[in-house]
Parts: C-alpha cells; sequence; structure tokens
C-alpha cells in the first residue's frame, strides 16, 4: 500500500473560533476571468483553486474602498492589479463574510448575501473536489473530500 500523501490530500481550511481560515498563504494568484455573472480568481497551486464572486464586493487599496460588481466587467479591471500577487491571509466568518488579504497590500472584503437578492456570494472551489459555498443568508458550507468517511457505501 503506497503511503505517500499527494498534495491535494492535506487540509484545505482550519475552522477558527467565529469562522474558517483557508490554507492558501502565499499562493499566487494566476489568471482572473470575468463575465458570465461572475469573476473568478485562479490560483497558482497543485489544487486548481479558484475563488468566485456572484455578488458585489469591496475592493480595497490605501484605505480607499471600491465597490465592485461581479456582473459588470467594466467595473472589475482594479482586479488586474492582483495577478502574480500572493495571498496573505484568506478567513471567512460565521456569518459568510469573506476577507482576502494580499502581499501588495490590496483586500477584497466578499459579504454574504443576507436575502436580499438570493444569490451564493461567493465560492472556493478545487480541482479535486473541495467546495466551500457561502449560501443564501450568509451560511458557510463546506464540502471537504479530504476528511475521512465515516461510512463507505
Amino acid at each position: 500500500m503506497n503511503t505517500d500523501k499527494k498534495p491535494w490530500d492535506s487540509k484545505r481550511y482550519l475552522e477558527k473560533s467565529g469562522g474558517y481560515e483557508f490554507l492558501f498563504s502565499g499562493r499566487k494568484i494566476h489568471k482572473l476571468r470575468f463575465g458570465g455573472g461572475g469573476v473568478k480568481l485562479a490560483l497558482w497551486d497543485d489544487f486548481f483553486t479558484t475563488i468566485s464572486f456572484g455578488m458585489e464586493f469591496d475592493f480595497v487599496q490605501q484605505n480607499q474602498s471600491q465597490r465592485l460588481a461581479a456582473v459588470n466587467v467594466v467595473s472589475l479591471s482594479p482586479l488586474l492589479q492582483l495577478v502574480d500577487c500572493e495571498i496573505e491571509s484568506a478567513v471567512a466568518d460565521e456569518k459568510g463574510f469573506l476577507h482576502l488579504r494580499f502581499n501588495n497590500g490590496i483586500q477584497i472584503q466578499a459579504p454574504s448575501d443576507a436575502g436580499e437578492f438570493r444569490f451564493e456570494a461567493w465560492e472556493i472551489t478545487d480541482g479535486h473536489g473541495f467546495l466551500v459555498v457561502c449560501a443564501i443568508g450568509g451560511t458557510v458550507t463546506i464540502w471537504d473530500p479530504y476528511v475521512p468517511k465515516l461510512f463507505n457505501f
């Protein structure tokens, strides 16, 4: 039996008091995708991780906040500054507020949908079955294929 761990067998997040810390520190933004009702940030990692936004979020640079609409491609041009930047931290609280901080000082603050629009505000996926969704109403739901299963059917 091969006991070598593949890089995608590792834990992708830690549960913290009041939320989750995603283990993306040091990962660079590889590319951006705009359109189709949202925006995606693709990370440069072995997991093929993407962070997607389906609703408005705040782009903060030098203490100036700008509201970006994920469905308005023209408004998303400030995100181009994130290509090749490293993520310093990625944290979500229990109400679904996602906070990303980058090594160039830029921050993204994505609130949850408290029910006004009834959309999933953001999600994190990878190519190996890991999925985090900020569901309608602000709950964070995680599907983690790396957690050992209790039952095999």
